[in-house]
């Protein structure tokens, strides 16, 4: 953040506030949010992909149409 966000911050907060914890908390609480984030997206994902892998492995309308188009590829 620029300067200006400090200047702000400082201008509206009691002096006896500490800035430095306050930053520390946010950035804390920032943190905990972006590892949660970063959770879902691995977990999507995982589901996609499992997702995927189920739906060309158990599929036997794929497994009839390769064995009929065995010289050409096709994706099911």
């Amino acid at each position: 953040m620029g300067a200006g966000v400090y200047y702000v911050i400082g201008s509206f907060s009691p002096e006896e506030l500490k800035i430095g914890r306050v930053l520390l908390g946010g950035v804390f609480v920032l943190q905990i949010i972006l590892s949660i984030a970063a959770s879902y997206a691995v977990a999507y994902s995982l589901g996609a992909s499992f997702q995927a892998f189920e739906n060309a492995v158990h599929n036997p309308t794929c497994l009839q149409r390769r064995s009929l188009d065995s010289t050409r590829s096709s994706r099911c």
